[in-house]
């Protein structure tokens, strides 16, 4: 029996898994069933409870299959913690998103913000009307495919001689003083 096998586990948990599994007909997992080790320390045990047919197709008995789960148990503690602290990152960012729309919109000259691979992050409605396009269709587009730049002979600047490519590339502010 089990409760004489000398290991202190949940008896009656498994007594009440293996006695479904004689009504249902078909094999059950059970998981999550505690035991102590000889340590003292708790785990997590995982069984697999299949049903022994007679020859005239008849339950006569169970196997038992079990594994020590305690580790992956572990693993997913940390994976819910985990995915907890990402959601809650997640909802911070969102509203730190939303506060920076909402600047970005309130202000009434044309704004674009870029990442640091130059692809624009977000866009007013002031630049949209100046550039003739809609935020969604800017919004992950490099900055200079989306705004073409002009020098004061009508000749077109290269990404690489762009004020805002030097600065991505320099990390320091640009000025009209240092640029031109």
């Amino acid at each position: 029996s089990l409760s004489e096998c000398g290991i202190p586990w949940e008896t009656e948990r498994i007594q009440k898994g293996i006695r479904d599994c004689f009504e249902k007909k078909h094999p059950l997992p059970l998981d999550n069933i505690v035991f102590t080790r000889l340590n003292d320390q708790q785990g997590y045990l995982g069984f697999t409870i299949i049903p022994l047919h007679d020859s005239v197709k008849r339950i006569s008995g169970v196997l038992l299959f079990g594994a020590d789960i305690t580790r992956r148990k572990a693993g997913e503690r940390q994976l819910k913690m985990r995915s907890e602290e990402l959601a809650e990152a997640n909802k911070q960012l969102e509203k730190e998103k939303i506060q920076y729309q909402t600047l970005l919109e309130s202000i009434g000259d044309g704004m674009i913000a870029v990442n640091q691979d130059g692809n624009i992050m977000m866009m007013n409605v002031p630049a949209e009307k100046m550039l003739g396009i809609k935020h969604g269709e800017a919004v992950g587009q490099k900055f200079s495919k989306v705004i073409k730049m002009e020098n004061d002979q009508a000749k077109q600047i290269y990404e690489a001689e762009r004020p805002l490519a030097k600065t991505l590339m320099s990390g320091k502010p640009l000025t009209a003083a240092n640029f031109y």
